[in-house]
């Protein structure tokens, strides 16, 4: 917007004092790859391309973001390399104490979603771990980056 002297300008509203942090107005966050690590050490970030060859470890782990309680659905995002497939992986989805874990084992190489859900009767750091199950004597993944989803604000409450 160009002003003249005789436009008076524009100010933005000023921000409420406790506004909703993303994760909580938002309903889809995307959580991109730089946002994660390589294994489970936060100080290495997460190459554009992962060599999985070598013993069973956590592969990608992160980011370690506040979501607050409610049904949240991950979409693991990433593609594997010929080598690759024919393996198993798991993924895991973690919110405080809560664990939701997926073993898959792609049948060919290419671009793939890995999905989960997970309940949370509290806010908490979230993050996901994706493990080869096995060692793995060759082999690339490429790792985009996870589609977090809230399907629900609050958990349903358990029959007993």
């Amino acid at each position: 917007m160009v002003t003249s002297p005789k436009t008076p300008k524009r100010r933005k509203a000023p921000a409420p004092a406790l506004a909703p942090t993303a994760a909580a107005a938002a309903e889809e966050i995307w959580w991109d790859r730089s946002a994660f690590a390589t294994g489970v050490d936060m100080s290495i970030p997460c190459p554009e391309v992962l060599d999985v060859t070598g013993r069973h470890r956590v592969l990608v782990f992160g980011p370690m973001k506040v979501l607050p309680a409610g049904r949240w659905r991950l979409a693991a995002r990433f593609a594997l390399s010929p080598d690759a497939a024919g393996h198993d992986y798991i993924l895991q989805f973690i919110h405080g104490g809560a664990l939701a874990e997926r073993r898959f084992r792609p049948t060919s190489s290419g671009e793939f979603e890995v999905a989960l859900v997970n309940e949370f009767d509290h806010d908490a750091a979230a993050a996901i771990r994706l493990w080869n199950a096995r060692a793995l004597f060759h082999g690339e993944l490429r790792f985009h980056g996870a589609l977090v989803t809230r399907e629900s604000a609050t958990p349903p409450t358990k029959q007993e």
